[in-house]
């Protein structure tokens, strides 16, 4: 949302369910006692894992371990990254923000560590850095149980 500090932002609701209903997610909780976290871009093979990781959790018990996902050390950042995933946003806390009757946590995120796998980026563009979207092919939720693929890619020529 910002280059200039380069910032993020995400947005997390209130545990839906359990015995914990209407508390802070662990992921928001986390975020704010540690000030330090991992933003990872999804792609669509890993649909079925991106949404299991969505079940209402005791705050003893972490979607990591539960699903067998794979970390590995995230260079230049003291948190580990998803192995799976091709990228991967090392953050530190900017600010938290509270919205809406219910309210919603709106997460904004400095960005100090940024791994992008090799496979899609587009040689042909450096020195300049540019993410190859069909190779990374991310997957984006659309609400509920409803997420989406890019499909069709466009380009158009950027004004200068």
């Amino acid at each position: 949302i910002c280059s200039d500090p380069p910032l993020l932002m995400l947005s997390i609701g209130k545990k839906p369910s359990g015995d914990e209903a209407g508390l802070r997610k662990d992921t928001c909780v986390n975020i704010q006692e540690r000030k330090f976290f991992v933003v990872h871009i999804a792609s669509t093979p890993d649909l079925e894992c991106l949404n299991a990781s969505a079940e209402t959790l005791e705050r003893s018990v972490s979607e990591v371990d539960k699903l067998n996902l794979e970390t590995v050390a995230f260079d230049g950042f003291d948190l580990p990254r998803l192995k799976s995933c091709s990228v991967a946003l090392g953050c530190e806390l900017y600010r938290i923000d509270e919205i809406g009757s219910t309210p919603q946590a709106v997460v904004y995120g400095e960005i100090k560590s940024a791994f992008i796998a090799d496979h899609i980026i587009n040689e042909e563009k450096l020195p300049r850095l540019e993410v190859d979207a069909s190779g990374l092919d991310p997957l984006s939720r659309l609400g509920g149980g409803d997420y989406a693929s890019l499909g069709s890619l466009m380009q158009a020529e950027r004004p200068k």
